[in-house]
């Protein structure tokens, strides 16, 4: 009496069927005849890419650990000749920077960010330019 097997279809790869012939006692990969001679020699995985690996820095203890920054906008009364001087000098420098950018200074021993922002002026109105472009915000430094 002969032993008969079952061919279980697993996957096709490469246009080959890798299939699992079970029989009565072992279990083993064979691809079709009919498709083995249009199989791949070998299959090979890809080289893998080489990655950049950071140091992990140990956590700093409670007290050393900065403390997040609190900004605040300008108060009416707070902007001086000094402060519009240097917010200019921020954007003539950094106009084509993305919103967001943030460029610290300090005047008269004051902490200040100058922030590259989105501005608007309405057209006609005294302030130039007009319509939208990149402006600097003055935001003070709080302790």
């Amino acid at each position: 009496m002969g032993t008969s097997s079952k061919t279980i279809s697993v996957l096709r790869v490469f246009g080959a069927v890798l299939c699992a012939t079970l029989g009565n006692s072992n279990s083993a990969l064979s691809l079709p005849a009919a498709e083995a001679a249009t199989a791949p020699a070998a299959i090979t995985a890809p080289a893998p890419r080489a990655v950049e690996v950071q140091p992990v820095r140990a956590a700093q203890p409670a007290a050393e650990q900065e403390q997040p920054r609190k900004l605040r906008r300008l108060k009416p009364g707070e902007l001086t000749v000094a402060i519009a001087k240097q917010a200019r000098r921020i954007i003539n420098a950094n106009h084509m920077k993305p919103f967001g950018t943030e460029i610290p200074f300090e005047i008269e021993a004051t902490d200040y960010v100058g922030r590259i922002e989105q501005h608007y002026h309405p057209p006609g109105g005294k302030l130039h330019p007009w319509g939208y472009h990149p402006g600097c915000s003055v935001f003070v430094v709080e302790r």
